[in-house]
């Protein structure tokens, strides 16, 4: 080792889609909310999200405050469906675990 340590900026790792802003995942495509207990999604109108919560909340907080109308649950992680993609290539951060 040389002693170098680099800024904190070059060792930030990507927050992913949790860190995103209402307003940013409402540019990119549909947001969906997936259950982690059940697998159960929701695809929630931005009407009803930008009625509820700030344009700048982050999808963290939101996913927090879900809750499952199957199992009752409050463990929903966020998925975005992008508008141009095809197939599960247009999911992030992933595909959701069951379909359809």
């Amino acid at each position: 080792m040389n002693g170098y340590i680099p800024p904190a900026d070059a060792c930030a790792v990507p927050a992913g889609i949790n860190a995103w802003s209402l307003a940013k995942a409402k540019a990119e495509g549909t947001i969906t909310f997936e259950c982690q207990k059940c697998g159960r999604l929701s695809v929630v109108e931005v009407s009803i999200l930008e009625k509820r919560f700030p344009a700048e909340t982050q999808l963290r907080e939101i996913s927090r405050r879900m809750r499952c109308t199957c199992c009752g649950r409050c463990v929903a992680s966020a998925l975005v469906r992008r508008s141009w993609g095809r197939g599960d290539r247009a999911w992030l951060p992933r595909p959701p675990r069951l379909s359809r």
